[in-house]
């Protein structure tokens, strides 16, 4: 109510599912939860060595 869907500060992942069919919407979420996984885990600092 009274907010722009279309507001990229309020979703992480906008798909147009009227183009796509369900395996291929999977598709595009799996993807996108892949690649924010591995820059989170880029952007992770590093473990302390142990002694």
């Amino acid at each position: 109510m009274h907010w722009e869907p279309t507001d990229e500060g309020r979703c992480h992942l906008i798909i147009d599912t009227s183009q796509l069919s369900v395996d291929e919407a999977v598709e595009e979420i799996v993807a996108a939860v892949e690649a924010e996984r591995a820059m989170v885990e880029r952007d992770r600092p590093g473990e302390p060595e142990g002694d």
